[in-house]
C-alpha cells in the first residue's frame, strides 16, 4: 500500500512539471494513466503501449558529441599492486616498485602517472575522471608537467559521501587548463545523487566555487522513494506505465539544470550475466528518449556506466565478465542508442575484477577491444599494436580460471580487427585433460581479419568432470602457415563442487610470451614431519630463457594463489636454505574501534631472528608508500612495532634459522596508546615448534584483536622486477591445499605472459565413485559421478593446541574456520580480503557487551568443545565450505542450555542472509532458505520458511544432520527426519557461521546460540 500511495503522490507532484513543459509527450497515454489504478493489470498493459512509444522517440536521438566519450575512473593507488597481502583476483600487467618512483616509492609520484597516461594512449582514451581531492590536483600537475593532451573530468558526490567540496580545490579546478569541458562548462561526473532541488543547489555551488558554468551529468541508478523499473521487470518482464512516466518526467526535470543523465546501475541475470533485455527493452530507451526530446536533442549528454565485470573478493560474483561479452555488450548498447559518454568503472580496482587496466590475467585484451572501438568511432584506420607479432591473428582466447560441475564450460575466441583487409584464417580448438587426452575438438572455425567476430564453444559438464584441468590447444592456419599453440596459454582448474575464483582469463595470442628454453620440473609432493596431512611441500626446479626481459616469475596454484616468487635479490632471505620465513600479523575483527597499539616483539632462543620493514613517506599518509627495497633489522635490537589494527591485515615478515625453530618462543607484549582502549595491555606467547602442525597459529582476544604467526605460503610483496631474460632456480613450495594444479607463470616487462604446462597434485586415485548433485539451466538438478576422494568432506578438528582459534580440517586450508571471527589468516589468503562483507560485519555488528570468542572446554573423554554464552560469539567459515551450486550435507553435535530461547545455529551470508539458516523458534527447528540472484535492485528471488516438529533437548548432546539435494531439504535431529520440497541455487552466499547472526527473534531476543558445540562437518554430496 505504501508503494501505491507514493506513486500517487509523485504523479500529483509531477503533473505541474509536465503541464509547464513546452511539449507534452505521450499525451494520450498520460490521460489513460490518470484514470487507472497504479500497479494494476491495466497499468502494466498500458506500460507495454507506452514503451513502444518511448522506443520510437529514443530512435530519434541525435548524438551530442562527434564521437562517444569514454572516461576511466583512475584511482590514486595506481601501480601499487606489488603488494600481494590483500588477495588480488588479478593485478596490473605493468606492476613493479621500480616503475613508480625513487626512495621512498609513492604511487602518487609522476612516474606512476606517466605510465598510466601512456597506457591510456594505447586505448585511444583522451579523458579520465577522478574524485576532487588532493590526488586530483596531483593529476592536474602531472598533466601539465608531462605536457599531456589528456583531459580530466572532476568526479563529485552531491550527498557528500566522498567528502564536502573544498573551495580552494574547486578554485584550482576552475583554473586548470586540463579540465574537460562541454559547451563552455566544466564537465562533471558523479557517483551519488540527491533529489532534484538539492541537486540543483549543488550545481550552483560548483559554479560559484569554480567561477565557471557546470556541465553536470546526473548519475541515476534508482529514484529514491519509488520502485525501480527493474523490480517489476525482474519479476514480470513488464513495467507499469505510471512508473515509466514518473521516470521520464523526473529525468526531464533534471535536464533543465544538468548537461545530461547517466544510468549507473548494473543489472544482472540469475547467472550473473548482464541482463541485456532490460537494457535494450526498458532502461536505455527511456534514457535515450529523455535526451531525444525536441528541446534537448543533440544538446544533452546521454550516458551509461560500464564495467568489464564485477566480482567480489571471495568468488561472490555480481557481474560476470562472461569472457569479453560483458564489455562488448556495453559497447554495443552505446552504439545502438547513440550514447554520448561512457563512465568506465574502473581503471585499477584490483580486488573486484572491474578494471579496464591491462592485467596479468587479461594482458591487453580490453585494450585491443577498446582501441578498435575508439578508432572506428573516430574514423581512424585500423592498425595493430606497436610491436605486435603479425604472424599471429589479433585473436583473444577467454575462459574461466576455475570451473565447477553444473553449467557448461565455455571458451570464447574473439577476433579484433586490426586491418581493413578481408583476410580469412581458421582456428581449430582442442581441449585436453590432465592425462593429455583430447576431450573436445571444435573443427575448423573461420575468421576474417577485418571483421569483429567471436565463436563461443560450450562443453557440457559430463564431458569434463573427470578431468582435473582443461588445457587449450590451438591449431591456427594464418597467412599460409600452420602453427600449434598449447604451452604458454593459461588453463582452467576443474573442481566438482566449490570454486573460489569465478573470474576469467582473456589472453590475446599476441601477448603470449613464447620462451626460447623452458625446462620446468615439479617433484613429488611430501607431507613434512609433524605436519597435518593437508600440509604439503612440493619441489620445483626451472631453467628458462625468454626473448624479452622478465618482470615477474611465479609458481601459482589453481591459477590464482602465488606459492613462490623467484627473487635473485633474496630480499626476504627466502632463498637461504638454512632459514625459515615467518609472517606476524595483527588484525581487528568486525571493524570494532580499538585504537593504535605499540608492541614489543621478541623471539627467545633465536638470536638469528631478523624482521623487515620499509622507510615510509610520512608526507603521504593515505596509503603505504615504501622504500624501493625492504630494510632488514635484527629483531633483538628493534623489538618495537606500532600499528593500528583494522579489518586490513597489518603484518611484518620475519626470518630465523630453521635450527632454532624447535626451541624458539615468540612473545608479543602490547598496549593501546590511543582510542577507546587506551592504556589497555595485552600479551601472547607461542613456542614456534607449534607451527609444525598447521603452519599457522592465532590468538583472538576478547576485544576482537587477533595476532597470528605463520609459515607463509607466499611473501607479502612481489620481488623487484627481474629485468633479465633468463632464470634458473630450485625451491620448495609450501601449501595447505593438498589438491591442486600448479604451474610457473612469467610476465615480461613488455606485457606478455607465459604459463608452463600444468602439474597436478592429488590424493591417491580411488576406484570408489561418489555423486555430486548439481544444477544448471535448462537441465535443473541432475547428478554427476565423481571420484569420491575429489568430493570435499570437511571434518573440523576441535583442539586449541593445533592452531589456536583456527579450526583445521584435512580437506585443506581453504576450508579452515576461525573461532571468533573471520579474516585472511586461516585460509592462507585465498578467498578473503577482509571482514568488511563477511558475517562479522554484515550481521553481528560490534556492540558494547558482545563477546567475540567462544571458550574452549575440555570434556571428560579428553576431547574439546566450544562453549557459547549467548552473547554473540560465533565461528566463521569460509565461502568454499558450502558448494556454490551443488547438494551437500551438514552435521554437528550441540548442547543447548536454554531451548526456550530462539537462536540461530548456522547461517549462510553475504551482506544479507543468502542460502540456508537453521534456527529454533518456539523450541522447534526452523529452516529459512533465501534464494538469491547475483545482483540487481531486488536480489531476493524468493524466501521459504520450513517449520519442523523437531525440538532439541536441553542440557544434552543433540545430533543434527541437514541435507540438501537440490530438490528437497532433509532435517534429522537425534534420528528423527523431516523433509520439505526445495529447489534453487543458494550460490550467492559468501561465508558461513555457527553461533548466531545478531538478528532479532519475534520475541525480541538476539539470535545468538547459548550452549556447546563439539563437532561440525560438511560433505559436498547429498548421497
Amino acid at each position: 500500500m505504501k508503494k501505491v500511495v507514493s506513486l500517487l503522490l509523485f504523479a500529483a507532484a509531477l503533473s505541474v512539471a509536465v503541464s509547464a513543459a513546452e511539449k507534452v509527450y505521450f499525451k494520450e497515454i498520460r490521460e489513460k494513466a490518470a484514470k487507472i489504478k497504479p500497479l494494476s493489470p491495466e497499468d502494466f498493459q498500458l506500460g507495454r503501449e507506452l514503451m513502444a512509444e518511448v522506443r520510437k522517440l529514443a530512435a530519434k536521438k541525435i548524438p551530442a558529441v562527434s564521437a562517444p566519450i569514454i572516461s576511466f575512473e583512475s584511482l590514486s593507488s595506481a601501480g601499487r599492486m606489488w603488494y600481494t597481502d590483500h588477495n588480488y583476483t588479478d593485478r596490473q600487467l605493468f606492476c613493479g616498485r621500480d616503475k613508480w618512483g625513487s626512495e621512498p616509492v609513492s604511487q602518487f609520484q609522476r612516474a606512476s602517472h606517466k605510465k598510466t597516461f601512456e597506457i591510456f594512449d594505447l586505448y585511444g582514451i583522451k579523458t579520465f575522471n577522478s574524485f576532487v581531492g588532493e590526488h586530483f590536483l596531483r593529476y592536474c600537475d602531472s598533466l601539465e608537467a608531462l605536457n599531456s593532451d589528456l583531459k580530466i573530468i572532476p568526479t563529485v558526490t552531491p550527498d557528500g559521501q566522498n567528502g564536502k567540496l573544498d573551495p580552494e580545490r574547486m578554485k584550482r579546478v576552475g583554473q586548470s587548463p586540463h579540465i574537460m569541458r562541454h559547451n563552455g562548462g566544466i564537465l562533471y561526473l558523479c557517483w551519488t545523487w540527491l533529489n532534484i532541488s538539492k541537486s540543483r543547489e549543488f550545481v550552483k555551488q560548483l559554479e560559484k566555487m569554480t567561477g565557471h558554468p557546470a556541465a553536470f551529468i546526473y548519475s541515476c541508478g534508482t529514484v529514491r522513494d519509488l520502485e525501480d523499473p527493474y523490480v517489476f521487470w525482474n519479476k514480470t518482464r513488464e513495467v507499469p506505465a505510471t512508473t515509466i512516466l514518473y521516470w521520464f518526467d523526473y529525468l526531464t526535470q533534471i535536464l533543465e539544470f544538468s548537461a545530461g543523465v547517466e544510468f549507473s546501475n548494473r543489472m544482472t541475470t540469475a547467472e550473473g550475466n548482464l541482463d541485456i533485455s532490460y537494457y535494450y527493452d526498458i532502461i536505455m530507451p527511456l534514457f535515450a528518449a529523455i535526451c531525444a526530446q525536441d528541446k534537448y536533442n543533440g544538446k544533452k549528454l546521454c550516458g551509461l556506466e560500464i564495467l568489464t565485470g564485477y566480482n567480489n573478493y571471495r568468488g561472490r560474483q555480481r557481474l560476470s565478465a562472461n569472457g569479453t561479452k560483458t564489455l562488448r555488450q556495453y559497447l554495443a548498447i552505446a552504439d545502438y542508442f547513440k550514447l554520448d559518454i561512457l563512465k568506465a568503472f574502473e581503471w585499477d580496482e584490483y580486488n573486484e575484477d572491474s578494471h579496464f587496466q591491462p592485467t596479468v590475467n587479461k594482458p591487453m585484451a580490453y585494450q585491443r577491444i577498446l582501441k578498435y572501438w575508439n578508432d572506428r568511432n573516430n574514423q581512424k584506420p585500423l592498425t595493430p599494436n606497436k610491436g605486435d607479432d603479425l604472424s599471429l591473428p589479433n585473436l583473444i582466447i577467454s575462459h574461466r580460471k576455475q570451473v565447477v560441475a553444473g553449467p557448461d564450460y565455455t571458451l570464447e575466441l574473439l577476433q579484433v580487427p586490426d586491418s581493413s583487409e578481408a583476410e580469412k584464417f581458421t582456428v581449430m580448438v582442442e581441449i585436453l585433460n590432465d592425462k593429455n587426452q583430447i576431450i573436445y575438438n571444435s573443427g575448423e572455425l573461420t575468421f576474417f581479419r577485418s571483421l569483429f567476430t567471436d565463436h563461443t564453444l560450450s562443453i557440457p559438464a559430463f564431458r569434463w568432470i573427470d578431468s582435473r584441468v582443461l588445457i587449450t590447444r590451438l591449431t591456427i592456419d594464418y597467412q599460409g602457415k600452420r602453427r600449434v599453440i598449447q604451452e604458454g596459454l593459461p588453463f582452467t582448474v576443474v573442481r566438482p563442487s566449490t570454486i573460489c575464483d569465478t573470474t576469467w582469463y582473456s589472453t590475446p595470442l599476441r601477448n603470449i610470451l613464447f620462451p626460447k628454453k623452458s625446462s620446468v620440473a615439479f617433484g613429488k609432493a611430501v607431507n613434512p614431519a609433524g605436519a597435518l596431512p593437508e600440509r604439503i611441500e612440493l619441489p620445483l626446479s626451472a631453467d628458462l630463457e625468454f626473448p624479452e626481459k622478465l618482470n615477474t616469475l611465479e609458481a601459482v596454484q589453481n591459477g590464482r594463489d602465488t606459492r613462490f616468487s623467484y627473487d635473485p635479490q633474496n630480499e626476504y632471505r627466502q632463498n637461504d636454505i638454512d632459514r625459515q620465513s615467518l609472517i606476524l600479523s595483527f588484525y581487528r575483527l568486525e571493524m570494532k574501534p580499538g585504537g593504535k597499539i605499540r608492541t614489543n616483539v621478541r623471539i627467545d632462543n633465536a638470536p638469528s631472528a631478523v624482521w623487515f620493514t620499509h622507510v615510509m613517506d610520512k608526507k603521504i599518509p593515505y596509503m603505504s608508500n615504501v622504500a624501493l627495497k625492504s630494510l632488514e633489522l635484527p629483531l633483538d635490537k628493534n623489538p618495537e612495532y606500532s600499528t593500528t589494527p583494522t579489518s586490513w591485515r597489518r603484518a611484518r615478515n620475519i626470518s630465523i634459522k630453521k635450527s632454532e625453530m624447535d626451541k624458539a618462543v615468540l612473545h608479543v607484549d602490547g598496549e593501546y596508546v590511543s582510542g577507546p582502549d587506551k592504556g589497555k595491555k595485552f600479551s601472547w606467547s607461542l613456542p614456534l615448534a607449534k607451527l609444525k602442525s598447521a603452519g599457522v597459529f592465532n590468538k583472538i582476544f576478547e576485544d576482537g584483536l587477533q595476532i597470528a604467526i605463520e609459515i607463509p605460503q607466499r611473501m607479502d610483496i612481489l620481488p623487484l622486477p627481474l629485468n633479465t631474460d633468463t632464470a634458473a632456480f630450485e625451491t620448495v613450495l609450501h601449501t595447505g591445499y593438498p589438491d591442486g594444479i600448479f604451474a610457473l607463470r612469467a610476465v615480461s616487462m613488455e606485457g606478455k605472459v607465459w604459463w608452463s604446462a600444468p602439474y597436478t597434485v592429488k590424493k591417491d586415485n580411488s576406484s570408489e565413485i561418489g555423486v555430486v548433485t548439481v544444477s544448471a539451466d535448462p537441465l535443473g538438478a541432475y547428478e554427476l559421478p565423481v571420484e569420491k576422494n575429489r568430493i570435499p568432506h570437511i571434518r573440523y578438528r576441535f583442539d586449541p593446541g593445533i592452531a589456536g582459534n583456527i579450526l583445521t580440517a584435512s580437506a585443506g586450508r581453504e576450508f579452515y574456520g576461525n573461532v571468533g571471527g573471520y579474516d585472511l589468516v586461516p585460509t592462507g589468503y585465498e578467498g578473503y580480503h577482509c571482514s568488511v562483507y563477511s558475517i562479522p560485519y554484515s550481521f553481528i555488528r560490534w556492540q558494547a557487551g558482545r563477546k567475540f570468542v567462544p571458550e574452549y572446554e575440555k570434556l571428560a573423554d579428553g576431547s574439546w568443545c566450544l562453549n557459547f554464552s549467548g552473547k554473540g560469539e560465533f565461528v566463521g567459515f569460509p565461502p568454499s565450505l558450502f558448494p556454490q551450486r551443488a547438494g551437500y550435507q551438514v552435521k554437528f553435535e550441540f548442547m543447548p542450555f536454554d531451548v526456550d530461547r530462539d537462536q540461530v545455529y548456522f547461517t549462510h551470508a553475504e551482506r544479507d542472509i543468502a542460502g540456508f539458516r537453521l534456527r529454533t523458534e518456539d523450541c522447534r527447528l526452523v529452516l529459512d532458505f533465501y534464494r538469491r540472484q547475483a545482483g540487481g535492485v531486488d536480489s531476493t528471488e524468493s524466501k521459504k520458511v520450513f517449520k519442523t516438529n523437531l525440538d532439541p533437548e536441553e542440557g544434552k548432546w543433540n545430533k543434527i544432520e541437514f541435507k540438501y539435494d537440490m530438490k528437497k531439504v532433509y532435517i534429522t535431529l537425534n534420528g528423527k527426519t523431516e523433509s520439505f520440497p526445495c529447489s534453487g541455487l543458494s550460490r550467492w552466499f559468501a561465508v558461513g557461521g555457527f553461533g548466531g547472526d545478531g538478528t532479532k527473534s519475534k520475541n525480541g531476543n538476539l539470535h545468538y546460540f547459548k550452549g556447546k558445540l563439539k563437532s561440525f562437518e560438511v560433505i559436498h554430496s547429498a548421497k
